[in-house]
């Protein structure tokens, strides 16, 4: 079974670290695992750098690039090259650049863009969680990534450096996200469930209007509640500019009191990745996360 997934990460391995020579091979492989898109359906790259040193190459996205097709790096931009099944051309920098690797000189490697693969596939952070085990902080070595899946509430979250091994918490003040403007999650989901069977024509009216409010509100044509005897349910995928963020907590508390009052449960659930680049390339490395409990709705945050 497949899933698209929105993805970005990036691998700083220090000048002269004591696992360089092993990771810049690890680092190679990785980067020419595309050519040939095993496992993967498809491939867009907003953004790829790779810097070795003062050697420096990047790619990124044009306007007309869409999911769904392969493409071929070259010096002069991006070629579609679907049916061949190539994504970095031999003569491309970015190869020339990752076959000479020095492991005397800081590399850093950033990577963002979607990919449509196999669940079990060897991209992202399945590569890299496997490829820097054992990491230790004297290593000099540092993996970040995040990834959101078509399917899953959840985003995937790590900060890899010797010392932290788990996923990174999502339990911090938003406080620490203020300055990111916009915000997209793949999955958002609000359930609403009512066991009184009298009362339903009353909840259906109360959870329906409340759920119709906050989607006039984010003024997404695409969003509609899903009514059945017993409960409602609203999900699909979510973005959020900065300011309309408290307009969307005040209507989801909104569903939580109807819900409340009627002695129904409610649940929310997602978590959102930025989705403006900053000026190294790629989105800061940040996760918004909405949950509700006893009724309340609560926003948290990371920054890693």
């Amino acid at each position: 079974m497949s899933t698209t997934v929105t993805f970005f990460e990036e691998l700083r391995i220090r000048k002269d670290s004591p696992k360089g020579a092993e990771l810049v091979r690890k680092l190679s492989e990785y980067i020419l695992q595309y050519n040939g898109m095993k496992d993967l359906e498809d491939l867009t790259v907003t953004y790829l750098e790779l810097a070795c040193g003062d050697e420096r190459a990047t790619v990124e996205e044009q306007t007309d690039v869409e999911p769904g097709n392969i493409w071929v790096v070259t010096q002069d931009g991006f070629e579609r090259k679907s049916e061949e099944h190539i994504v970095w051309t031999q003569d491309s920098p970015l190869i020339r650049l990752a076959g000479n690797l020095n492991p005397a000189r800081e590399i850093v490697f950033r990577l963002s863009g979607s990919m449509t693969r196999p669940y079990t596939a060897n991209y992202t952070y399945r590569y890299w969680l496997s490829a820097l085990e054992g990491l230790s902080p004297e290593d000099g070595v540092e993996y970040r990534c995040a990834e959101a899946a078509d399917a899953d509430e959840r985003v995937v979250a790590y900060h890899l450096n010797g010392i932290r091994t788990e996923e990174v918490p999502r339990d911090g003040s938003s406080e620490l996200v203020a300055d990111i403007p916009c915000w997209y999650g793949e999955l958002f989901s609000i359930r609403v469930s009512i066991e009184d069977e009298e009362r339903f024509g009353v909840f259906e009216e109360k959870i329906g209007g409340a759920m119709q409010a906050l989607i006039d509100d984010l003024e997404d044509e695409y969003l509609e509640p899903d009514i059945y005897e017993g409960g409602a349910e609203l999900s699909g995928s979510l973005e959020l500019e900065e300011e309309q963020i408290p307009g969307f907590l005040n209507s989801l508390q909104a569903i939580a009191d109807a819900a409340k009052e009627m002695n129904a449960e409610f649940e929310c659930a997602g978590e959102l990745l930025p989705t403006e680049r900053t000026n190294n390339g790629i989105e800061p490395f940040a996760v918004l996360k909405f949950t509700a409990e006893d009724g309340q709705v609560a926003m948290t945050a990371c920054r890693y």
